[in-house]
């Protein structure tokens, strides 16, 4: 009719003058096709803590143990202490000597004046007095040997306190080296814990919690290891 050509003519003409309507490409099963978005950046991914492990001080495996000063003074009171020995026991063993010869010389001279009227008493009293020399020498013999026994058995022992603060020295030094590369780890390892707690402040509590127990099992360690020291 002409009604209906009418409306088709003013429905052409309002089409012309907007101009082309802009359209969405439809998917063959009619839908809206997803946006091209990066599922694992970063600014979309929910931000996920960190665990952050404290590092746990270094143990202290030089504790109970002498240092090399004490080591050494002990050396040197053990040396000085055999030395005083010695010489003291060589001081007993010369007045032994002197004492024995001492005898030896008043029991001849009381023999040669026993001797007043055999006519051979010159004869005698030669030979008492070459025997009390005999018998002097003689002990002159053991006193040396005495003293030389005295004297390696001084030598061995200290030797043997010699060679016990060599191997203390050495175990010190060596227990001393462990120790400085556990406490260089430690220091590496605080460092990233240090870095990573900045980067996170919400396990600072976390990180306090935990520095609290292993202060409390370090106090409990050292206790434990006194009371050892004092039973020993």
């Amino acid at each position: 009719s002409s009604c209906s050509r009418v409306e088709s003519s003013a429905m052409a003409a309002m089409l012309t003058v907007a101009g082309p309507v802009s359209t969405v490409p439809v998917s063959p099963c009619g839908t809206v096709p997803a946006a091209n978005y990066d599922l694992n950046s970063s600014e979309l991914a929910p931000a996920v803590e960190e665990e952050i492990t404290i590092p746990k001080l270094p143990e202290c495996l030089t504790w109970g143990l002498p240092d090399p000063a004490q080591v050494e003074a002990k050396l040197a009171e053990r040396t000085k202490k055999l030395d005083d020995e010695v010489a003291q026991s060589e001081m007993l063993l010369t007045q032994q000597l002197r004492q024995q010869k001492e005898q030896i010389h008043e029991a001849a001279e009381k023999l040669k004046a026993a001797i007043q009227t055999s006519p051979w008493k010159d004869q005698i009293r030669g030979q008492i007095e070459q025997n009390a020399k005999e018998q002097a020498a003689g002990l002159d013999k053991k006193y040396a040997e005495s003293l030389t026994i005295l004297r390696q058995a001084c030598q061995q022992q200290k030797a043997v306190a010699e060679k016990e603060a060599q191997d203390q020295l050495a175990e010190f030094q060596q227990r001393k080296s462990q120790e400085e590369v556990m406490r260089q780890q430690y220091e590496f390892e605080k460092a990233q814990a240090d870095q990573m707690m900045k980067a996170s402040p919400g396990a600072m509590k976390t990180l306090s919690l935990a520095h609290m127990h292993q202060q409390a099992e370090q106090q409990q360690q050292l206790q434990q290891q006194l009371q050892q020291q004092q039973q020993l």
